[in-house]
């Protein structure tokens, strides 16, 4: 049995086929069928080494990764099809800037629609809860 780990690294989320990790600013994402060697490293510099960040798997579309909770309240949206061995910096497909920034305002979660390609819901420390659809 082959097992993830690393020293001071969290199992974000999972999917069917992937799992990515993160430790102090670096994404590792790996095949389940071959855990030994991530397939990506994504370096992400935006994200502080204390937070931990929320990241979901599409249900509709495994190439699709959203990320939140790294400091403004946003939603990263990327497709990780393009992220093969190490990228630095991957530009997002599709920002979701709507929740307030005011009083250091973050999204709290985020979850992908489970039958709806490219909806997601977010929460956001304003108390607001926002549905929306992106186009790629």
């Amino acid at each position: 049995t082959t097992s993830v780990s690393s020293h001071n690294s969290y199992i974000l989320s999972t999917s069917s086929s992937s799992i990515l990790t993160f430790s102090s600013g670096i994404l590792k994402l790996y095949d389940t069928r071959s855990l030994a060697t991530p397939t990506s490293t994504v370096t992400m510099t935006t994200i502080k080494s204390t937070m931990t960040p929320c990241v979901e798997f599409s249900a509709v579309n495994p190439h699709h990764i959203s990320l939140s909770g790294i400091g403004k309240p946003c939603v990263y949206v990327y497709n990780a099809q393009n992220w093969n061995g190490f990228v630095e910096e991957p530009e997002a497909i599709f920002i979701h800037d709507g929740h307030e920034e005011e009083r250091g305002g973050i999204v709290l979660t985020h979850k992908w629609h489970s039958s709806i390609d490219r909806l997601v819901i977010s929460a956001g420390s304003d108390g607001s809860l926002h549905a929306w659809q992106f186009n790629e």
